[in-house]
């Protein structure tokens, strides 16, 4: 049995859809919580109208959440760690974390 929690919250969640975001989406949903996933990826916006798409940078002020939870970034083991991959995975998590 779920408990539902009787003081909802709305929770947003930068990088939404990713691996983490989506089982922690489900669980939040789950206990009675409002859910909305931001992605980078059109076809995951369109497929859930609790997804929305976002540029990585800037999010609409109408969303008022009471909870912001930021997973945006690179997946941290695509490839090696040169010089260049230690930027990018900074950056897809700096960059977004200012737009939030």
């Amino acid at each position: 049995m779920v408990h539902k929690n009787k003081d909802s919250m709305k929770f947003l969640i930068a990088g939404g859809t990713g691996f983490i975001g989506t089982y922690l989406a489900d669980y939040l949903a789950e206990h009675g919580h409002k859910v909305l996933q931001l992605t980078r990826s059109l076809k995951k916006a369109k497929s859930s109208r609790h997804t929305l798409y976002w540029d990585g940078e800037n999010v609409p002020d109408n969303l008022q959440p009471d909870v912001i939870i930021n997973l945006c970034g690179l997946n941290i083991s695509d490839k090696r760690w040169s010089k260049t991959t230690k930027k990018e995975l900074i950056d897809s998590r700096v960059i977004p974390t200012r737009g939030i």
